[in-house]
């Protein structure tokens, strides 16, 4: 990095070191736990976390052991889709935050949490030491409260290791720096599509919740507009929902799973576990969790099935690719939620998440609003492979421009 100091706008300055050594523990119940060493954290905290939907809190199974309550809102029945290192960087207790994106576990923790979270392209961030969930989507991003920092942790763990071998498509696609995009006038010029299809559904667009998050939409293309942006709202990318399911989402997405984790398991002998199905079995682990990890067990990638959520992937990935280039779209931008965050033991409905991982692209999570409840709104924008540089671009103008994150009053 060219710039070792996280620039933090609440008193304390959090240090990172340049390329850190990584080291890495085993969680029983929930899998790799990133520590940066002490190199990376001079007085102030570098969360690391657990792996897979784990990560940093995801909807009614946010971590092996129990679900999180968002800091926002400290009531205990709020389902923040917090846990861990999402609620930590929420509190301002650390600066910065580092989680598995498999399927939005960064990007959930920062719409629920008034904060920013990165999910990058897939190959750009090393997933060596991470207990893998689905290898294909698997891959690490940062959670923090600015823009700025979480340019700051890409640019200390993006590139290639020759020990996570997927990486090396990452070669040749990593600016010295990626605070260089943090511009003032950043989305002067950009064209942007605006996403309003429901990708989940579970979207109850009738909800009173739904028309805020609409709204809230609606008041995040205005600025982008008012900030220079021209802005194609909506944008449509055809069959969206049905390929989203045909590439397979929660309980489908299984094929991958065991064997990756046996594989992961084989590297430490002295794991007190040596199989996925002993995790499935453990007394430890809660039991949605359980309930969803069951359908992992006994499948495989040989299965025709996985090959036919590839192809569905593929066709959407293409499709995704023709709108921007037929557009002249720099990034795509949506509501990571349909709804306001749902209390316990409800999850949030209408998860937009899954778009991402299953292009393998990037997506960045920023603050949008509030609720009427007074909830955090987040929105992402999502960008070609590689691009999140213009990620970062267009979210650091608005965060400026806006200033719409508030820290909780504890």
């Amino acid at each position: 990095m060219t710039d070792s100091t996280l620039q933090s706008p609440y008193g304390e300055p959090p240090v990172a070191e340049p390329t850190p050594a990584r080291s890495w523990r085993h969680d029983l119940t929930v899998g790799a736990i990133i520590d940066y060493g002490p190199n990376f954290n001079n007085g102030v905290g570098i969360l690391g976390s657990g792996t897979g939907a784990n990560c940093t809190g995801t909807q009614q199974s946010s971590s092996g052991s129990g679900d999180g309550s968002g800091l926002v809102d400290v009531s205990p029945n709020i389902q923040a889709d917090l846990c861990g290192t999402g609620i930590g960087v929420a509190a301002n207790y650390g600066a910065v935050g580092i989680g598995e994106d498999t399927g939005g576990s960064v990007r959930g923790p920062a719409a629920h949490g008034s904060s920013v979270g990165l999910r990058p392209t897939t190959p750009l961030v090393s997933r060596f030491g991470m207990m893998p969930a689905s290898p294909s989507r698997d891959t690490i991003g940062p959670i923090a409260r600015t823009v700025r920092d979480t340019a700051l942790v890409l640019d200390a763990i993006a590139g290639f290791d020759p020990k996570d071998p997927v990486t090396a498509a990452s070669y040749g696609h990593t600016p010295e720096s990626y605070t260089a995009f943090l511009q003032p006038n950043g989305l002067r010029g950009m064209r942007l599509g605006v996403i309003r299809q429901s990708m989940d559904r579970e979207t109850d667009t009738n909800a009173a919740d739904y028309k805020e998050v609409r709204a809230m939409i609606d008041r995040v293309a205005a600025t982008l507009r008012m900030r220079g942006a021209e802005v194609i709202d909506p944008i449509e990318i055809p069959d969206l929902m049905s390929l989203l399911q045909a590439s397979g989402r929660g309980n489908e997405n299984v094929y991958e799973t065991e064997q990756a984790i046996n594989d992961y398991l084989g590297q430490h002998p002295n794991s007190p576990v040596r199989t996925f199905k002993e995790i499935v079995a453990s007394p430890h682990l809660i039991e949605p969790r359980r309930r969803a990890l069951v359908f992992a067990v006994g499948r495989s990638t040989n299965e025709v099935a996985f090959h036919l959520q590839r192809q569905a992937q593929e066709k959407l990935r293409t499709q995704v690719l023709k709108v921007m280039a037929e557009n002249r779209l720099d990034a795509l931008v949506h509501a990571t939620f349909d709804h306001a965050p749902a209390r316990l033991p409800r999850s949030t409905l209408g998860n937009n998440r899954l778009l991402a991982p299953v292009l393998g692209f990037p997506a960045l999570a920023v603050p949008g609003g509030f609720s009427s409840n007074g909830l955090p709104l987040g929105f992402e924008f999502l960008g070609m492979p590689f691009a999140e540089g213009t990620l970062f671009k267009a979210a650091y103008d608005f965060e400026q421009a806006t200033k719409i994150r508030r820290p909780p009053a504890l």
